[in-house]
């Protein structure tokens, strides 16, 4: 009982995490813009009015999915540390304490590279918009803003790095517990964390990708414009390039 206990907890946990995401999707109303942004003019406010809500709404979705899954792993660490210490069975012992280390890899993962909106928008807002050069200095800092976090999303996302390293992580785990402890719900913990890490990276925030291929569209590059990340398709593959 205590095996079945132990391998549903993943999944109760990542069915609590798509529960907590499902509240955030892009047909959500968006915040109204910042009253101070009606003292800027011309194609800088129109920029800014557009940015600054849908940055705010990605902030939003960004420090609540970082918060889930930093529940997600603390609550395994710290279920699965409890239960390596009063199992008996040295094989039941040694999956648990796999469990708990991947569970503390995944908190100090994503306490060392949170995303990139996690802090919310104050590098932005706390340029003060008084005079036109400081309403151009908030759109670049909200542009840079915006291209960081679109750059994040594609590398979390699609990176092959992020998803090897999880099959490689639980691959690890499984092989030493169900071929050195000879436990064989190694594998079946293995295959559900790496369900849980892939749900983990494709949940990750994505929004800013598809806000700049729309600001792309509505707004063309002009001298006021940070340096961006330009998103591409080549053949199978989505590339991202600094112009």
């Amino acid at each position: 009982m205590r095996r079945t206990r132990a391998a549903s907890l993943p999944a109760l946990l990542g069915l609590a995490l798509l529960s907590g995401c499902a509240t955030f999707h892009e047909g959500a109303p968006l915040p109204p813009p910042d009253g101070a942004l009606a003292a800027c003019e011309g194609s800088v406010a129109a920029r800014l009015q557009y940015l600054e809500p849908r940055l705010a709404a990605h902030a939003s979705y960004a420090n609540r999915w970082y918060w889930i899954w930093q529940g997600v792993h603390a609550g395994g660490l710290v279920y699965s540390g409890v239960m390596a210490g009063v199992e008996d069975d040295g094989g039941e012992r040694a999956l648990q304490a796999v469990d708990a280390t991947k569970s503390a890899i995944g908190v100090a993962y994503l306490a060392i590279e949170p995303p990139a909106l996690r802090d919310g928008m104050d590098a932005v807002t706390q340029v003060d918009v008084g005079t036109s050069d400081g309403c151009v200095a908030r759109l670049r800092a909200a542009e840079e803003l915006l291209y960081a976090a679109a750059e994040d999303a594609h590398e979390q996302r699609r990176g092959w790095l992020t998803h090897v390293g999880n099959l490689a992580l639980n691959l690890i785990g499984a092989v030493i517990v169900a071929e050195g402890f000879d436990e064989s719900s190694g594998w079946s913990s293995g295959a559900l964390g790496v369900v849980t890490g892939e749900l983990e990276l494709w949940s990750y925030p994505w929004h800013a990708e598809h806000t700049v291929r729309e600001y792309e569209r509505r707004f063309p590059r002009d001298e006021l414009s940070a340096p961006r990340w330009r998103i591409e398709e080549r053949g199978d593959d989505t590339v991202m390039i600094l112009d």
